[in-house]
């Protein structure tokens, strides 16, 4: 999980995650790094603040990628108002994943 402190995720965010999660889940994400990473930075471009909060909340939620994640903001409302609810609750994104 060291990659995720390579782009600024705090050392403290990414022990809670790997006590957090299980295994399965923290392995899938190394797998993945690319797909995280992309979605990292453009939730961070249009305007999320939480992301780490985001992250340990549910961090499947970035195995999604960045297309269909930016399908699911896009979804009743714009991107930037979506994220703005994301940024006041983190819990929204559970709302957009059963649009």
């Amino acid at each position: 999980m060291n990659f995720l402190k390579k782009i600024g995720i705090s050392n403290k965010t990414v022990q809670d995650m790997l006590k957090r999660y299980e295994p399965s889940v923290i392995n899938n994400a190394m797998l993945d790094e690319k797909k995280i990473v992309e979605v990292v930075f453009y939730l961070k471009k249009n305007g999320l603040t939480c992301i780490e909060e985001l992250m340990l909340y549910d961090l499947t939620f970035l195995f999604l990628g960045k297309d269909k994640i930016e399908e699911l903001l896009e979804k009743n409302g714009s991107i930037s108002e979506n994220i703005a609810k994301i940024n006041e609750d983190v819990k929204y994104i559970d709302e957009l994943k059963e649009m």
